[in-house]
């Protein structure tokens, strides 16, 4: 049951920016450059951090579910672990440490 949360919460992100592109359209200055940002950088990752829980949760590699960072280290400018980790907290079955997510996140 679990994991059928994480995709609607993953379908609704994908839905999210369209809305906010749409509410951008109406406003100008700091306010669109606000929701901009907005949808850029917060939508953004969270959507791929709740991808990448599902993926946790499936028990798929990282490499499949994101072949297009092809070296370890760019995942280190991540921003998404922490939220994988607390997704994987609050909807995973059994009881996951950190190094468990950080070990699967920076595996090749």
């Amino acid at each position: 049951m679990s994991l059928v949360k994480l995709k609607i919460k993953a379908k609704h992100l994908a839905a999210e920016p369209a809305i906010i592109r749409h509410e951008e359209r109406k406003l100008q200055g700091s306010a669109r450059t606000e929701l901009q940002f907005h949808r850029i950088w917060d939508v953004r990752n969270e959507a791929r951090a709740t991808q990448l829980a599902i993926a946790f949760l499936k028990g798929k590699a990282v490499k499949d579910v994101e072949p297009s960072v092809r070296d370890i280290h760019e995942r280190k400018h991540s921003r998404v672990l922490k939220r994988v980790f607390s997704m994987v907290a609050k909807y995973g079955d059994k009881k996951v440490g950190w190094a468990d997510v950080y070990n699967w996140f920076f595996t090749r």
